[in-house]
């Protein structure tokens, strides 16, 4: 069955039309979904997904704004808004506890231990205030939002595909977060090539999307860049939560696996 329009899925899943389906089914479908099983003849079942995480945030560390630039590579920013974003309450308002809170980072520790997931992943606003601080962004408007080293108000442009209402979802809770930290959030939703463009071209300040093996490959290899190339964006995430599987591939067993974790991270 092919079908143009996405939104439409949910509504031909419903109705048992599908003989299997996985993709463009989002958590907030499940209700309306078992709601329909005995009718349709059908079943759903929930179950741990391969990806790092459901949804990162994306900062651009080679954004085209002079002011910003600076600002975003400094990782005591990024630090800092990590730990302004409070998972768990996102967790429990959007996935209804069933999600694990962490950084957008591998599936899982191959060496055993959990601080690559847990790395600024708690929810700490005086720690996030102190780290800004730090950085000389002290001066703020008539609003409590603080300024740039411009003078213009700092606010972040969150970029979207439009096509995800969970983002959307995800993101307003931050936005509540970040205000307390005296950063304005904007969302800022388009069609999902304009999206696309914007993102691997660098116009985008920080983006918001599912993450990838190919985002996640490029989170670990970039994570201790300290001089980038200014003609290609480079990002950076931090994960809302992941809802990964606790088993990894069996590809790396024993002391090879551990090996690896240490060539990635040291």
């Amino acid at each position: 069955m092919i079908l143009a329009e996405r939104a439409v899925i949910p509504v031909k899943t419903s109705t048992g039309e599908s003989d299997l389906q996985a993709r463009y089914i989002s958590f907030d479908q499940v209700p309306f979904l078992r709601k329909n099983e005995q009718t349709a003849g059908f079943r759903v079942f929930l179950w741990n997904t391969g990806v790092p995480s459901t949804v990162a945030i994306y900062p651009n560390l080679t954004t085209g704004d002079p002011v910003m630039r600076p600002i975003l590579q400094d990782r005591r920013f990024r630090q800092a808004l990590s730990l302004a974003v409070n998972r768990q309450e996102i967790n429990h308002i959007l996935y209804y506890g069933l999600g694990l809170p962490g950084q957008n980072t591998v599936l899982r520790s191959p060496a055993g231990h959990e601080e690559p997931r847990n790395a600024y992943a708690r929810f700490d606003l005086p720690q996030a205030n102190r780290l800004l601080d730090e950085m000389g962004l002290t001066n703020r408007d008539g609003r409590g939002f603080r300024l740039r080293p411009d003078g213009q108000r700092l606010d972040l442009i969150v970029e979207t595909s439009g096509e995800e209402t969970e983002h959307t979802d995800v993101l307003e809770l931050v936005k509540d977060a970040w205000a307390d930290l005296g950063i304005e959030l904007l969302i800022r939703p388009s069609q999902l090539e304009v999206f696309r463009r914007r993102v691997f071209s660098g116009e985008a300040m920080m983006s918001a999307a599912v993450t990838s093996p190919a985002a996640m490959r490029l989170a670990i290899f970039c994570r201790l860049s300290i001089r980038c190339d200014s003609s290609r964006p480079v990002m950076r995430t931090w994960s809302l939560f992941s809802d990964s599987s606790e088993r990894m591939s069996d590809t790396l067993r024993g002391e090879s696996r551990s090996s690896a974790w240490t060539s990635i991270h040291s």
